[in-house]
């Protein structure tokens, strides 16, 4: 089945007479495959395509995501991809439900988690004016260690953490509330900056969330 995703998408909105959410989320998908994909051709959709589009590039557009509109992708690609099983027998949507199913509860917790306990001694994410290096001296950091880490232990009872920096191996003990624990599970990613201030290493600064099956695209 050789056709242009841009024409099945028209053809399945078309058909089926979706609700505005989930239009919305297939013209998110198309520009995700489109433009960063360099894909045209629904054949060249693969589980790793699927992958990489929920678990990493939707996280990385603030305009565009959100708890309702994450739940709104996942619900509007499986339906696609049952629509095109049916009608062109296209054999993702195996894949595609599997992947939603194991993103259902992530991508909520992640969207919804409080990065304030997560990383009590960051400095503000929202303040975009700050002075980076002024606020790490005004800290007293004196090593930065940065910038995707994976989260390798989490210990009940213990206000810490071990994260993992995913490229190097290297292990860092950390401090997180009681309440930052259960926003995580073991095996998240975890974008910021760690500092270590006198013998301790604080996560100072705090970009994001994501669920494990992002950290292979990060990685590239």
């Amino acid at each position: 089945m050789a056709k242009e995703i841009e024409e099945l998408i028209r053809e399945f909105l078309n058909e089926t007479e979706q609700e505005d959410e989930v239009e919305n989320s297939m013209w998110i998908f198309y520009d995700y495959l489109y433009d960063d994909c360099d894909m045209e051709d629904i054949e060249e959709v693969e589980r790793e395509t699927i992958e990489e589009f929920l678990s990493w590039w939707y996280f990385q557009d603030s305009l565009i995501m959100s708890l309702r509109g994450a739940t709104y992708l996942m619900v509007s690609l499986v339906l696609f991809f049952n629509w095109l099983h049916e009608k062109y027998g296209n054999e993702l949507i195996g894949e595609v439900k599997e992947i939603t199913h194991e993103l259902v509860h992530d991508l909520p917790r992640i969207l919804i988690a409080d990065w304030s306990e997560i990383a009590p001694e960051a400095i503000d994410p929202h303040d975009l004016d700050i002075d980076l290096e002024a606020a790490y001296i005004a800290k007293g950091v004196t090593e930065v260690a940065g910038d995707y880490f994976e989260v390798a232990e989490l210990t009940l009872g213990r206000e810490s953490m071990c994260l993992e920096d995913i490229y190097t191996g290297e292990k860092f003990r950390t401090k997180v509330t009681e309440a930052g624990r259960g926003w995580l599970k073991k095996g998240d990613i975890i974008r910021g900056d760690l500092g270590k201030i006198g013998d301790r290493w604080v996560i100072v600064d705090f970009w994001g969330i994501y669920p494990n099956m992002a950290k292979w695209y990060i990685i590239g």
